[in-house]
């Protein structure tokens, strides 16, 4: 357990952790609260001595998560709750092989409310696959693509997809891109 601490120049008010090692499945959990930035609790399993280990994400729930606590950015102002399941192989991001969901419950990125949105993830050896559906009030977007996120130069591009009433002004907090999308890409 640990009562305050930091993580680089993140506050964490509170954290506790546990784990179990039987017949070669290692078990551990996590509840962490980074104060401003948000809570995580998180349980993960693997089979460390079986070669090419798998991290399984068994149960990775998040609440009030704001992105500009966690890296800085205050253009990335969010109020994030939700879970996340999947499996991860590797840490180095030329490597790494990821498949997983994000679902959020009622959140905020910026001044953009958010119903509801899942987003779900392929990532292999620095490309990643993705499908994402987001409800906001009056509108929703739904988009299929591919990234290289970890390219010198990232690169997204979207194959498929449908906008209705959005307006990037309320997700990005700049008011100059102020828009009203709706259309099928």
């Amino acid at each position: 357990n640990l009562d305050r601490g930091f993580y680089g120049q993140i506050p964490i008010a509170d954290a506790a952790a546990n784990g179990s090692l039987q017949d070669g499945l290692l078990r551990a959990s996590a509840d962490i609260d980074l104060e401003q930035a948000g809570s995580f609790d998180v349980a993960v399993s693997t089979r460390p001595f079986e070669g090419a280990e798998t991290l399984v994400i068994d149960r990775g729930i998040f609440r009030n998560v704001d992105l500009a606590g966690l890296t800085g950015s205050k253009g990335l102002s969010t109020g994030l709750k939700g879970t996340l399941a999947g499996s991860l192989r590797g840490f180095d991001a030329e490597t790494m092989v990821f498949d997983g969901r994000i679902d959020l419950e009622p959140s905020r990125i910026n001044e953009q409310p958010i119903n509801d949105a899942t987003l779900i993830a392929d990532l292999n050896a620095g490309n990643l696959d993705f499908d994402l559906f987001v409800s906001i009030p009056g509108g929703q977007a739904n988009l299929e693509g591919t990234a290289q996120p970890f390219a010198e130069v990232p690169s997204y591009v979207v194959r498929d997809g449908t906008f209705e009433n959005i307006n990037l002004a309320n997700f990005t907090g700049n008011p100059a891109v102020a828009t009203g999308l709706s259309d099928n890409v």
